[in-house]
Parts: structure tokens; sequence; C-alpha cells
């Protein structure tokens, strides 16, 4: 069991001389997945409170209210952990559900790869509720205020596409 990560089977493709890095750069990364999904399901439960007590769906300045207050959140944690490039694209608006690393938690698939001392990536690989071949690419980069995420990437897998996506954290 890699990492304490019972649901992940872990494949590391770095060269031999940084294959140690994956158990910095690992947990660093999934931890950050883990809190991001926690405020996710948070604000989730927000929202159904108060469309429960509203008796009614909630307007559209009420969701957007929900959605900036899981972005602000999310950039508090992000602020740590990625580079101004990534923080600047904003996060993720959408809650709900699994939650957008959900998988975390669940069977997936990981991959580490890294060939210098300065950058890293971090693939991972799960199903989606929808039965999507999903994968998210992360790419870790050493700045002078050591190792951030410096870019997001999302694609699907197994149907011969393998076209990566830019996304927000």
């Amino acid at each position: 069991m890699m990492f304490g990560e019972e649901h992940m089977k872990y494949t590391c493709e770095a060269t031999q001389k940084f294959e140690p890095m994956a158990e910095e750069l690992v947990p660093f990364l999934l931890s950050l997945l883990r809190e991001c999904n926690r405020i996710s399901k948070e604000v989730d439960a927000m929202h159904k409170e108060q469309e429960t007590a509203k008796g009614e769906r909630l307007s559209y300045q009420e969701l957007q209210m929900l959605f900036q207050e899981k972005e602000r959140r999310v950039m508090v944690l992000a602020k740590e952990k990625c580079t101004d490039e990534l923080l600047a694209l904003g996060c993720n608006s959408s809650f709900g559900g699994d939650g957008e690393y959900g998988y975390v938690d669940r069977d997936f698939e990981l991959i580490f790869t890294m060939k210098s001392g300065k950058k890293a990536t971090i693939e991972t690989r799960f199903y989606k509720v929808s039965h999507y071949q999903s994968r998210h690419l992360f790419v870790l980069k050493l700045t002078e205020d050591g190792w951030r995420i410096h870019e997001k990437k999302y694609g699907y897998y197994g149907h011969g596409d393998d076209t990566w996506y830019k996304d927000k954290i």
C-alpha cells in the first residue's frame, strides 16, 4: 500500500534518481485534492440545506454566492500549493455529487513521472459516475518557494483520445 492509499494503483515512471521524490510530491498533491473535495461537499451540503429551508430551488444569484464561497475557500488552500499562473485561472466552480476529486477516496490509478529535478507530472486515472474513463494531469514545478502545482489538465483515455485540455484547480 504505497503512500497509505489502499484505493490507489501506483505506477512510477520516474528515472531511478527521482523515484524517491514521489514520497514527497504524491502526498503533497493528494492532500490538496482531498481538501478541495471536502470543501466541495460542504458547499453542496449548504446548497441542500438552503433549498430545504427555502422549499424551492435557489435562484441564480444564490447559487452564484455558493460558487463564490467554494472558490474563496479553495483558493485559500491552493495559494499554499499552486503557482500564481494556475491560481490566475481560478478554481473549478462545480460542486455536488462526488466532487471534482472524489476519486481519491475510491479506486484510481496514479502515474508519477519525473525526469529532471525541476518538474514532475502526476496523472490520475479514474471512472466518473457517468462511467467515462477520465484523467487529470498535474504538472508540479520546483519554484523559489518550493514545489508548486503549476498546471492542471483533464482528458479521457481508453478510446484512442490522447488530448489534454487546460483546466483550473
